[in-house]
């Protein structure tokens, strides 16, 4: 569906289609309850990836201490 689809389409439902335009641009600051979660996620995010990296370092040493028990060195 193009664009002069949709505008006869949304014609035939009775909206008025002739005062469409490009925007004057810009941006609105976000309302604050966006910042808070906004700022909530990025916090969660953070504290995921130190997650991923301690979970990471832990993987690593027990990898080793699988390796050292096959290889039949000690702890």
């Amino acid at each position: 569906m193009d664009i002069d689809e949709i505008k006869r389409r949304l014609a035939e439902a009775g909206l008025d289609t002739d005062r469409w335009g490009a925007s004057k641009g810009g941006s609105r600051p976000a309302p604050p309850s966006v910042e808070r979660a906004r700022a909530l996620l990025e916090n969660t995010l953070q504290l995921l990836q130190q997650q991923v990296a301690s979970d990471q370092a832990q993987i690593s040493d027990l990898h080793e201490q699988v390796n050292r028990l096959k290889h039949g060195g000690g702890s």
